[in-house]
């Protein structure tokens, strides 16, 4: 990189052109997806828009890029594993499913009322439902 002293969105492009494959190889080497690590390695970037004056000031002259972009993006993938890891993303037909064995199981109860309440939705309109379970507990949104 140049200079401390271009405006934060000209530094971004510096860093781009200078570590934007490293950058991409790096995460790619830990998702091992080629997609989410094109989409990590966009969000390493916006990120480091974000956070590089903030960065520059509080190093100073022992300001190292290409060290604090990798460090960004090891943390963009962690972040995502733990997102991934917290809540997942269920088809609205294995919802459905799930719905009728309890039905014949319990009689009545939140849950059960609550697939109820959902199983006349068109799939269209289920495609618009984002359903997610975390801790067990079946969340619609």
């Amino acid at each position: 990189m140049q200079s401390d002293t271009m405006p934060a969105a000209q530094a971004v492009e510096a860093l781009v052109a200078d570590y934007g494959k490293l950058v991409f190889h790096v995460i790619l080497g830990l998702t091992g997806d080629w997609q989410e690590s094109q989409d990590l390695t966009q969000d390493t970037f916006v990120q480091a828009l974000r956070a590089l004056d903030a960065a520059r000031q509080a190093s100073g002259a022992h300001f190292h890029a290409k060290a604090w972009l990798l460090q960004i993006a090891v943390n963009m993938v962690r972040m995502s594993r733990r997102r991934r890891s917290i809540m997942r993303v269920v088809p609205f037909s294995a919802l459905r499913k799930e719905a009728q064995e309890e039905t014949e199981i319990e009689s009545e109860g939140p849950r059960t009322g609550c697939c109820r309440a959902h199983n006349g939705t068109t799939p269209r309109d289920a495609a618009i439902l984002l359903i997610a379970v975390s801790g067990g507990r079946v969340i619609l949104a």
